[in-house]
């Protein structure tokens, strides 16, 4: 079975990661994953989902909010396939995530 992977924000994680004054390795601590898998989210790169999962609890955020989100026509037609009003809630129902996922 294929690994659910998703693209994060490294900005938005940096940013949120310094707000806290967590190093890299904390962050990767308190999310209950690899400094590896941090390393990776802070470039931008693919990570899975669940490791997404964590490392967003781990900072209060959303998930949704350390995403890249798709612009243009793609981000037009999956909004409005979906029958959604606003891109937000369209990734929070494809990710079955929300703002219950920022909390403890």
């Amino acid at each position: 079975m294929a690994k659910d992977l998703i693209h994060v924000d490294a900005d938005a994680i940096n940013e949120q990661r310094l707000l806290r004054g967590l190093t890299r390795e904390e962050l990767a601590h308190r999310a209950g994953v690899g400094s590896n898998r941090v390393r990776l989210a802070l470039r931008g790169g693919p990570i899975g989902l669940s490791a997404g999962r964590r490392i967003a609890r781990a900072l209060r955020v959303r998930l949704a909010t350390l995403l890249i989100a798709p612009t243009g026509a793609a981000a037009e037609a999956a909004v409005a396939g979906a029958g959604h009003g606003n891109l937000l809630g369209f990734v929070e129902k494809r990710l079955g995530c929300g703002p219950e996922d920022a909390r403890d």
